[in-house]
């Protein structure tokens, strides 16, 4: 347990000697995941199949390269630091808090020009057609997990994952018991 960031919370700055916060701008994140629900006929669960889907996901921007922004420089008012120190008299003496940059938002670096396309936040929203390899016997309520083909993560971090759900339709004939298909026939 990181007690600075505790007190951060609750006071508005750090108390412990001067110490950093472990929160920062320039922390990896990784990208969102998304969950799809896929709708299957029997034939497809029971044999398996192949399936194309299109999902919304936050990708990195083209335009600034995820940066938010054009010509990167220092941040004057934390002097690339990403927090500020400010200090307070009382009658007990001088009390040092220390806080997340406002101008820059803690990444120490502000642009000249922000990036159009994102409007300073590095995603922008893509369409993203995936086909997917369904395997033989899927059920209801399976899932199926695609790594690192969700949204974009920031300042470095890595991809979300997809999360398939399967529903699987009735068949007006057949009917199915986890691995075992069962038929009824009138004599």
């Amino acid at each position: 347990i990181d007690l600075g960031d505790i007190f951060e919370q609750f006071m508005g700055g750090s108390a412990f000697g001067g110490r950093h916060s472990s929160r920062g701008g320039k922390r990896q994140t990784k990208g969102e995941d998304a969950l799809v629900h896929m709708e299957l006929s029997f034939e497809e669960a029971v044999y398996g199949c192949e399936k194309e889907f299109t999902i919304n996901v936050k990708d990195k921007c083209e335009s600034c390269d995820g940066m938010g922004g054009h010509n990167p420089k220092t941040c004057p008012t934390c002097n690339g630091k990403g927090r500020v120190i400010s200090q307070q008299r009382t009658i007990l003496g001088t009390f040092q808090s220390e806080s997340t940059c406002s101008n820059c938002g803690g990444t120490g670096t502000i642009f000249e020009n922000t990036c159009t396309q994102c409007r300073g936040k590095g995603l922008v929203n893509k369409k993203k057609t995936l086909k997917l390899r369904v395997p033989r016997g899927v059920d209801n309520g399976d899932q199926l997990r695609m790594s690192g083909k969700a949204s974009s993560g920031l300042n470095g971090g890595p991809k979300g994952d997809v999360y398939i759900e399967f529903t699987i339709k009735d068949h007006p004939i057949y009917q199915r018991d986890k691995s075992d298909i069962y038929v009824r026939v009138p004599l």
